[in-house]
């Protein structure tokens, strides 16, 4: 919260106030209501030509909050959640793509016959094995 103090967001004597609000939920609302606040007494003390005026104000103010709020919503949920399953999904692809692709077939008109068949069923069982490494995203 000093960090908001440095940047001349927030004074000294607000932090305090925010801090003193003894809630276990955000504090993001109470600026929002000093503000909300402060529109009421600009219109007692005639900042206001009319009550319209604060009225539009105060709809700007209600506005933001309502972005924050959407923000927060926002926060809660990490965006790139996508990312993770479509690569799963990728890999788990493109594994059962060459585990049927592979197959040989077996009897009188086989088209392989050489020694290469074995390597292609090691490097599966390699593929095997590094697949879980392929899913890992940093």
């Amino acid at each position: 919260m000093s960090s908001i103090v440095t940047a001349g967001f927030l004074r000294e004597n607000e932090l305090k106030d925010l801090e003193d609000i003894k809630i276990v939920y955000n504090k993001y609302w109470a600026p929002i209501n000093w503000a909300l606040n402060i529109c009421v007494k600009a219109l007692k003390n005639s900042y206001f030509e009319s009550p319209y005026a604060m009225i539009v104000v105060q709809n700007e103010i209600k506005a933001f909050r309502g972005a924050l709020a959407l923000l927060c919503n926002f926060d809660w949920v990490p965006v790139p959640i996508a990312y993770p399953q479509v690569v799963f999904l990728a890999v788990r692809s493109y594994f059962t793509l060459c585990l049927v692709s592979r197959q040989f077939i077996i009897g009188e008109k086989a088209m392989f016959h050489s020694v290469e068949v074995a390597y292609w069923k090691f490097i599966g069982l390699l593929a095997l094995e590094r697949m879980p490494s392929w899913d890992v995203i940093r």
